[in-house]
Formats: C-alpha cells, sequence, structure tokens
C-alpha cells in the first residue's frame, strides 16, 4: 500500500510542490522541467551477399522499441549564487522533497568553492514567460501505427538497393512526441507540445576490392510529413549513387590549394568551429578563440552567421529554451564582424548582456547549458559555376564524416564524405575523402565565394560531462576557400600552388 509520500501528484501539482519546497528550505530562485514524451525507435541493417544480383535475396536485422521519458527536474540557486540541480522519475511528494533537497545540496557545495555572488544576480534579471505552444505538424507520429513507420524504412531499402552496386543499408528512425513544462519562482509557467522525426541513412556500395559509403539524415521538428515518400526515394538514390561512384576513387592531392565546399561540408565547420566557439560558457572559461572579440572582423566580407531556433521545421527549433526564455534568432558573425555570443540566463549575467534563448538540456534529467540550436551561414550571391570559373586547380569537398576541432587554440581538422578534383573551372575524376585542417579565423577571414543555395540538415550535437547529445540542426551554401590545408597523398609544388587561385 502506498503511503501519502508515494503517490504520485499531477504534473501541476508536482512542479507547484518542488518550487514551493525550494522557497521554504532557502533557495533564492528555482525552476522545474516536467518532461512526458513517447519515444520510437527503429534500426535496419540490410546487407546483399557477395557477388549476388539486384534481385538476390538479402540478411536484414530488424530492431523496433519505444520508450518513455517522464520526470521532473529541479534547479535552484543559493543566496551566493551557487546553482544546484538534481531530476526524479516519479512525481510522489517523497521523490520529489529528495530531488529539492539534493539539488540544495549541490547548490552549497557549488558556493562552497566558488567565488561568492549574490543569488539574485547570477541569472540577471527575473524572466517570466506564460503560455501555451504546439509546433507544427501535419501527421502527429503517435497517431500512426509502427507498420507505417517500417514502409518508411522499406522504401529507403528498395530505392537503394536498386543500384546493383549497393552492399549495405543502415538506417536508424526515431520519433519523439509530448509534453515539455517549464514553472519558475519568478513565475514562468510554460507548456510545449512538440513531435521531432529524423532518419539516419547510409549507403555502402562494393565492386571487387573496391567498398565505398555514404550518408545523410532527413527530418526535423513537425510529422511524418518531413519523411514523405518522394523525399526519402530521392534519399536513398541520391547516396546509392555516391557510393557507386566513387567506388574505386584514387587519393586526393595534399597541401595549400583553393577549396570549393558543398553545403554539408560548410555547415560542419560553421557547427564545430564558429558555432562552439562563439557558446559564452566556454567563452567565459578562457576556452575559445572568439574570447574577448566582440565587434572585431573575425571573418571575411560576406561572411554572416546565424543561429535560429525559430527555422520552421528544422531539427533544433523550440519556442522556449530551458530556463523559459523566448527563444530567438542571434546572429552571431555579420559581414565578418563578431557580434554576439549564446547565452543562458547565467553567462548572460556575468557578461552584461541579454539571454538569447539557448539554454538548452537533453532531458529532464539533465541540466540546461549553453547550446545552439539551428545555425547556418547566410547565402551570398554565387553559384557554384561561378566559384568553378577561378579555380585552375582545386578540390570540390562534399558532404562530411567527422573531424576534430579544439575552440580554444582555435585549430581544427574534418573530414568530408567524399571529394572531386577541379581542373580548368570543372568538377574532375572522384577522389577519397581528404581532411581540411587549419585555423579557425583563417579560414574564416580566406572565404572569398558564399553560394546562394542555403540548404539545411537535421544532426545531433554532443557537448557537457557526461555528454548531453540533443538535436541540433545546421545549414550552409557552397562556399570557396583561398590557401585551404588540405591532407592528400603530397604537398603541391609552388608552381601548382600558383595556378590555384582564381584566374
Amino acid at each position: 500500500m502506498k503511503t501519502e509520500g508515494d503517490r504520485p501528484l499531477d504534473p501541476q501539482a508536482a512542479m507547484e510542490f518542488a518550487l514551493r519546497r525550494a522557497r521554504e528550505m532557502g533557495a533564492v530562485y528555482a525552476d522545474v522541467r516536467f518532461q512526458d514524451r513517447r519515444l520510437t525507435l527503429v534500426g535496419l541493417v540490410a546487407r546483399r551477399p557477395t557477388g549476388a544480383g539486384p534481385g538476390a535475396a538479402r540478411r536484414e536485422t530488424w530492431e523496433a522499441s519505444r520508450h518513455v521519458e517522464r520526470g521532473l527536474g529541479v534547479r535552484v540557486f543559493g543566496a551566493r549564487g551557487g546553482e544546484g540541480f538534481a531530476a526524479a522519475g516519479g512525481l510522489g511528494r517523497a521523490a520529489l522533497a529528495k530531488a529539492v533537497s539534493d539539488a540544495l545540496s549541490g547548490a552549497l557545495q557549488a558556493e562552497r568553492t566558488a567565488a561568492s555572488v549574490s543569488g539574485a544576480a547570477a541569472l540577471g534579471p527575473a524572466v517570466v514567460s506564460t503560455g501555451r505552444v504546439s509546433t507544427p505538424r501535419a501527421t502527429d507520429p503517435a497517431e500512426v501505427d509502427l507498420e507505417a513507420k517500417l514502409d518508411i524504412l522499406r522504401t529507403f531499402k528498395a530505392e537503394a538497393f536498386a543500384r546493383p552496386e549497393t552492399s549495405r543499408v543502415s538506417l536508424a528512425y526515431a520519433d519523439s512526441t509530448g509534453i515539455d513544462r517549464f514553472a519558475s519562482t519568478d513565475g514562468s509557467d510554460i507548456e510545449t507540445d512538440s513531435a521531432r522525426i529524423i532518419l539516419r541513412a547510409t549507403v555502402e556500395a562494393a565492386r571487387g576490392p573496391h567498398v565505398s559509403d555514404s550518408a545523410e539524415s532527413l527530418g526535423g521538428v513537425g510529422g511524418l510529413e518531413l519523411l514523405a515518400e518522394p523525399a526519402v526515394k530521392s534519399l536513398a538514390a541520391s547516396l546509392a549513387g555516391a557510393a557507386a561512384e566513387w567506388l574505386g576513387a584514387g587519393e586526393a592531392p595534399g597541401g595549400e590549394m583553393t577549396a570549393i565546399l558543398d553545403n554539408q561540408s560548410t555547415e560542419n565547420f560553421i557547427h564545430e568551429a564558429v558555432g562552439h566557439s562563439c557558446e559564452a560558457d566556454d567563452v567565459l572559461a578562457g576556452a575559445s578563440v572568439l574570447a574577448g572579440k566582440l565587434g572585431a572582423q573575425v571573418g571575411a566580407p560576406g561572411v554572416t552567421v546565424v543561429d535560429d531556433p525559430g527555422r520552421p521545421g528544422t531539427v533544433g527549433l523550440y519556442p522556449y529554451d530551458d530556463e523559459g526564455v523566448p527563444a530567438r534568432r542571434v546572429t552571431l558573425i555579420e559581414d565578418g564582424v563578431l557580434k554576439e555570443y549564446l547565452h543562458t540566463r547565467r553567462t548572460a549575467a556575468a557578461m552584461g548582456r541579454p539571454p538569447n534563448g539557448h539554454a538548452r538540456a537533453r532531458d529532464f534529467g539533465c541540466p540546461p547549458i549553453v547550446r545552439m540550436a539551428t545555425i547556418n551561414l547566410e547565402p551570398g550571391d554565387f553559384s557554384l559555376d561561378q566559384m568553378l570559373e577561378g579555380v585552375k586547380k582545386g578540390i570540390y569537398l562534399m558532404g562530411k564524416r567527422g573531424g576534430q576541432v579544439d575552440p580554444a587554440r582555435g585549430v581544427f581538422q574534418f573530414r568530408p564524405d567524399r571529394a572531386r578534383l577541379i581542373e580548368g573551372g570543372e568538377l574532375g575524376r572522384p577522389v577519397r575523402a581528404p581532411s581540411l585542417s587549419g585555423s579557425i579565423l583563417d579560414i574564416l577571414q580566406n572565404i572569398d565565394a558564399v553560394g546562394c543555395d542555403l540548404r539545411f540538415h537535421p544532426g545531433g550535437c554532443g557537448k557537457g560531462f557526461p555528454a548531453q547529445v540533443i538535436p541540433a540542426g545546421s545549414g550552409a551554401p557552397h562556399v570557396r576557400l583561398q590557401r585551404a590545408t588540405i591532407g592528400g597523398v603530397g604537398q603541391a609544388s609552388a608552381a601548382e600552388a600558383e595556378e590555384r587561385g582564381p584566374a
């Protein structure tokens, strides 16, 4: 038999109880985040037997599961600005009281190890947000049965295997629907009803000893309309075609040369190198090459970078952040000049700036930290053909496969998905993807052409200890870089290097 302390409260009563308890125990400020979300995860790996033709039977492994994320996170601030956080998986009074007590213990511990600051000043001016918001969707994933979701993966698989070179298809589908609520002792009371859906796909091709693959994602905040059959088939055909075309591709040359980056390669650089360098917690910690550079020219004219949580359909769309601050578009770099950083309330107060709605948490069990939403390089005026016209010898980098970045030192190394040579102003033969490395500021300064073809892709971003992996969108047009350092099989000669600039 459950006691009074064990009996679950309804969400509204649970949030009010936690806030009241935090006040009674001495918190200067408290907020609570309640989450009730339903997740569906589906995975598929399909392989064509070696040497088999297009109609041969395939080996397939399917995995499907449903999950519930439901609970409440409590954050408190003490009188001297210490911050503490704890979470409760249940909504009984005993579990909530323990979470509040644990959060306060964390705040007191933080105050013993950090410089004293007024608790009221730690977050800056009060933020009071109220409202009920539902993000747009035509077909709610929660109202669609599992079989229809499996059909999306079957459609992709059939289209990808239509190419005889396709040897393996790997798909990961995920959707999340439900309610997120936020309330604070400042008086905020927000509810957001949202749905998010994403399909991550990798297609591998094989011919003799040669193997190649290509990967991309599709989806965003919305419903199953984001994975409509034409879009799924188009992505499958594109990835299967790219994987087949790069079979047996040769090595790329190395050295300093002109490089053109496609949308995904550019957005990889913008997210990793620019976005993380603009996160104010790293700036305050001295771990960003952009620290102390507000108002300085950090990029070439024409380079404008924004982060916009309101970008429709993108995977990083949200109306309020996880501190209850209305999300807003932030111009980080404008025409090459650094204008702003991304902030939580705490980092904004420390820098004397207004918060801009970029405090995000993975779920109710994690505290909010500074994060990107959907970051992009704004489009310019150049077509790809116009960029190519000025390049006698160079390289075209496509897609994104991974890399490393050190925002504190301002250096990076990225690897695209694939590449082509550029010869005489035209795209040449495919080559295996080389690395692109160098200084973040040098790359920003060496962009001499920005394309007009802005595109967005869904993705994920990890940050924090332990890592919080959250949905984050990114977008970019093509760009052209001068003096790009390419890690290929050899160094270019001085004569070649002279030819690789614009004519």
